[in-house]
């Protein structure tokens, strides 16, 4: 028995010393994609662990919205709840949260295209899109129209700056987006 738990051992600093040499190269060398790497890096490497091109360019969606004749300022509520994470990183839901309102706005603006908004409200992206603003960023608030601005924010590494690149500013009312049958 004695003989089991020491071989049992020195398995598992064995497995551990090579999680930990794979985990180091996978997120300090530089990315190799092929199916070891994506398998361990989305079931074996804790996270997130961002890369480069991901801090470089970031997408946001700016929220308004008018209420008794009066508009709200424009939030950035993805962020708001990222923030929310990284404050109290036990909180995992509030990142969920923020990737699943920038993974609908992405989904609809690609969708938009040149279209005009009579033509679009009908498509199921921009209606998931609309009840996630009314139902979770409203939250109950009577809303006469609402304001959305979808912006990538792009770092510069040499000019040490930041440009921001507006890639929709909608106004709509939300009673007129129809829901698709």
């Amino acid at each position: 028995m004695d003989q089991l738990k020491k071989r049992l051992t020195l398995a598992a600093i064995v497995l551990l010393a090579v999680h930990l040499s794979i985990a180091g190269c996978l997120t300090i060398g530089t990315p190799t994609r092929n199916t070891f790497t994506l398998f361990y890096n989305r079931y074996l490497l804790p996270g997130p662990f961002f890369n480069e091109q991901h801090i470089q360019i970031s997408p946001h969606l700016l929220i308004a919205y008018k209420s008794n004749n009066a508009w709200s300022s424009l939030t950035d509520y993805g962020a708001e709840k990222f923030s929310t994470y990284v404050k109290s990183p036990w909180r995992y839901a509030a990142l969920k949260e923020s990737d699943y309102l920038r993974n609908i706005m992405r989904r609809s603006y690609n969708n938009i295209g040149d279209r005009t908004f009579q033509e679009y409200r009908h498509d199921a992206e921009f209606n998931e899109l609309n009840r996630y603003v009314l139902g979770e960023v409203m939250q109950g608030i009577s809303v006469d129209s609402i304001h959305l601005v979808y912006v990538f924010k792009k770092y510069d590494g040499t000019m040490k700056q930041v440009h921001v690149d507006t890639m929709l500013n909608l106004y709509y009312n939300p009673l007129q987006v129809v829901t698709p049958e």
